[in-house]
């Protein structure tokens, strides 16, 4: 079945959306990401997004119908010569995620997305787990045990860190652990930079040991694992403090570097039995080549794998395409033992992308 996924990432980089060939036989996910392509967003839209927890009730539903409609504008714009999907998988961006009080909200409405494609949508993954008391998130360990399960570890590094491990019994645990490439890319553009290309910077800056300390200590109050991180807790509790720290821009990315491996370090220690293994890494953060240095440097006892570039790039749209493929297969999207939900979760709302009969 070929499926579209699409992943708006935390750090605002665009619209990932990749095509893919699915279909389970043997108890086994076949799969393939047959086309891909990354959009990037306008600065009108990067704004309207930034700003999307600032509006009313109102507004924030007109952009929350106006944001389904561009995503669908933007997949008709790239994709048109792709062959047809039968199904969409999509995240939405999130701007309100509270697990403490039960409730998450992606923008992009799946019914504008649906009608605009003529094609039926998944979305809205997270509510079901949450209702049943779970975090709702992460639900990246669905692809990992189902598309990687040759490994023992799996870290992703985008806006926000995530890691997954499989414990001994062969059940699914996982976590978000950092703030990762939100708090990077905010750094870079205090000097005009998008982003800072191979981790060449930070390679040139000094760890602050003040500064790492007050990061490792935001962090421990937010423990125990698992933790949900969104945006807005991102920025306000560590992007906006290490902007506001004085030191260089080198050094506060250098520090930041180190804290994401320590980061990934105590996760690893907390959450898996095994003292060593392999971990693929994926997303934007493997490509910068001083963070990963750190993170083999204090993880020197497990392998550190980096997949080609249409995986790193690409394997958040193959979980949403994963995602869609198992609501309608009636498969658990996320596991209880990742987000300490009562039950596994068959999770996410389904749109129609047939028009009304005329």
């Amino acid at each position: 079945m070929r499926v579209l996924g699409l992943m708006s990432g935390s750090s605002l980089d665009g619209l990932d959306i990749a095509l893919c060939d699915l279909n389970f036989s043997d108890e086994k996910l076949h799969w393939s990401i047959e086309k891909s392509c990354c959009v990037t967003y306008s600065s009108e839209w990067i704004e309207r997004l930034k700003s999307a927890r600032k509006l009313n009730a109102q507004d924030l539903l007109r952009l929350h119908c106006d944001y389904g409609k561009e995503v669908a504008r933007l997949v008709l714009q790239n994709c048109d010569d792709w062959p047809k999907a039968e199904l969409v998988g999509w995240h939405g961006h999130t701007i309100y995620h509270t697990p403490d009080q039960g409730w998450t909200f992606q923008l992009g409405h799946g019914a504008a997305l649906a009608s605009h494609l003529s094609i039926d949508v998944a979305c809205d993954f997270r509510a079901n787990d949450m209702i049943f008391g779970g975090i709702g998130t992460p639900l990246a360990p669905l692809v990992d045990s189902l598309a990687f399960s040759e490994y023992d570890a799996w870290l992703n590094i985008g806006g926000i860190a995530n890691i997954s491990v499989r414990n001994s019994d062969g059940i699914m645990i996982a976590t978000d652990i950092s703030p990762a490439n939100q708090t990077l890319n905010a750094i870079a553009q205090q000097l005009d930079l998008e982003y800072d290309l191979d981790g060449q910077l930070a390679s040139q800056g000094n760890i602050d040991s003040a500064l790492l300390q007050s990061l490792l200590d935001i962090m421990n109050s937010l423990k125990p694992y698992p933790i949900g991180l969104d945006n807005h807790q991102v920025n306000s509790l560590f992007t906006q403090s290490v902007l506001d720290y004085q030191a260089s821009e080198r050094d506060k990315m250098a520090t930041v570097c180190e804290f994401i491996a320590l980061e990934v370090k105590a996760a690893l220690e907390n959450l898996s039995e095994l003292k060593n293994g392999s971990i693929l890494i994926t997303g934007g953060g493997a490509y910068h080549r001083h963070l990963v240095d750190r993170i083999r440097y204090q993880n020197s006892y497990w392998k550190i794998v980096i997949p080609d570039s249409t995986i790193i790039e690409y394997k958040e749209a193959l979980l949403m395409a994963v995602c869609a493929y198992c609501r309608i297969q009636k498969q658990p999207v996320s596991f209880g033992s990742v987000t300490q939900s009562q039950r596994d979760v068959v999770g996410g709302a389904l749109y129609s992308g047939l028009s009304w009969p005329s």
